[in-house]
């Protein structure tokens, strides 16, 4: 049975992986954008575990983005480093704020496909 795994960008707290940063062939990952006013490029360059190696998503002043890819059914097992750019929008005009000393905000992550089993699902606990 195929899994769902977020992949929470933020442009202050980085990335983080829920439940981890662990997929399997055919998981669903969603890449959710939780700043407001950014734009995000995630790029797995040529090493990807997707059909694309690339996803865009834009958040509005309010408002979070999400974008969702399904892990290749023939991803080979191991990492796949990705990066995100991030832009401020939040500029008016189309002038963009630029981060740290000059440089557009950049964040790394990693997925580590892997074909182990899922763990066993805890069936509740009968009273």
């Amino acid at each position: 049975m195929a899994a769902t795994i977020t992949v929470i960008i933020d442009a202050v707290t980085g990335i983080s992986y829920v439940p981890s940063n662990k997929v399997r062939r055919g998981d669903t990952v969603n890449f959710q954008l939780t700043t407001p006013d950014e734009d995000a490029t995630v790029d797995f360059g040529t090493h990807s575990c997707f059909s694309s190696p690339t996803l865009s998503m834009s958040s509005g002043p309010q408002a979070t983005s999400t974008a969702s890819q399904q892990v290749d059914l023939h991803a080979e097992p191991g990492p796949y480093p990705f990066t995100v750019k991030l832009t401020d929008l939040s500029k008016a005009e189309g002038m963009q704020k630029m981060h740290h000393g000059g440089n557009f905000e950049s964040k790394t992550g990693e997925l580590d496909v892997t074909t182990e089993p899922p763990p066993p699902e805890e069936e509740d606990e009968k009273k």
